[in-house]
């Protein structure tokens, strides 16, 4: 059965879709919640598809980009994945990831 790790879609909004896609936008808040909560190695891409409605390539396709960017890496051993997130990465990156609001 499905987790209830719900995406605030009010957090969606201040993401720079010029640097990061939706569905790396989801895989990252998806992998943070995980990551958070201690349990990260409990993910795996089936979970994800089935928590997210991302597809399988859309999945494989964000974490692609996320490693790229170095927010991600994913260790495949045998048939498992294995995801391990920069945090720090991240961090340094937060003012790529979303965008200032004028106010």
């Amino acid at each position: 059965m499905a987790r209830n790790n719900a995406l605030n879609f009010n957090r969606l909004a201040k993401y720079n879709f010029k640097y990061v896609s939706i569905e790396e936008i989801i895989l990252l808040e998806y992998i943070t919640v995980y990551y958070q909560k201690g349990i990260l190695d409990s993910v795996v891409p089936n979970r994800i598809e089935l928590e997210t409605g991302l597809k399988r390539n859309k999945i494989n396709k964000a974490a692609e980009e996320l490693t790229e960017k170095g927010f991600l890496s994913v260790l495949v051993d045998k048939s498992r994945s294995h995801f391990t997130l920069y945090i720090d990465q991240i961090i340094l990156n937060l003012d790529k990831l979303f965008v200032r609001q004028n106010k």
